[in-house]
């Protein structure tokens, strides 16, 4: 879902209501005292979390966007911990104990490289590549231009640093885009 302008404000509040729902629905068992931090961590991951990030791929990710995933992950973890805001608990220190659960911006920007990756490897005259890479003509409207999904992929590939034809070699892709994130809980792999 992209809005008329281009961007992904629409997608992203959908995606985030989408995964309060997916959240509550479960919310009998990760607010049990009963089960486990790490469990409740690995329930969130396989459950919750690909519900908000599903189509994040294509998102030209602004601040804002970035913004609601991390606010509302936030709140599902301090829920799952039985922490509440005034105890001052950093997010970090939940994401430890729920079994070292990597911002959900990383795992967004990881699924956003793969798929760069997924596109570069395409023939240059498939219609998938051609449309990302499309300069569209006219002139421009005043002001900054709306970030789009190649300014957030060159981000991403600037804050790695990572070379863009690295993508060609599709073992050697997969190792560097998700070298900078930690790993889902290390014992259910």
């Amino acid at each position: 879902m992209l809005d008329a302008k281009g961007g992904a404000e629409s997608s992203s509040i959908a995606r985030v209501q989408s995964g309060w729902k997916k959240f509550k629905d479960l919310l009998p068992f990760l607010e049990s005292r009963a089960v486990s931090l790490p469990m409740k961590g690995e329930i969130y991951s396989t459950c919750v979390r690909p519900s908000m990030l599903h189509g994040s791929e294509t998102w030209p990710m602004r601040q804002e966007e970035k913004a609601k995933l991390l606010r509302a992950e936030s709140s599902m973890m301090r829920w799952m911990c039985g922490s509440k805001i005034e105890d001052r608990a950093p997010i970090s220190t939940l994401r430890t104990s729920l079994g070292d659960i990597p911002a959900i911006t990383d795992q967004a920007r990881n699924g956003r490289l793969r798929w760069y990756g997924h596109v570069e490897r395409r023939e240059d005259d498939d219609w998938l590549k051609k449309a990302c890479n499309l300069d569209i003509e006219g002139r421009a409207p005043r002001g900054r231009p709306r970030q789009t999904w190649a300014q957030t992929v060159k981000d991403d590939l600037r804050d790695l640093n990572i070379d863009r034809n690295m993508a060609q070699d599709r073992k050697r892709w997969r190792a560097v885009h998700s070298r900078g994130s930690l790993t889902r809980c290390k014992r259910f792999r």
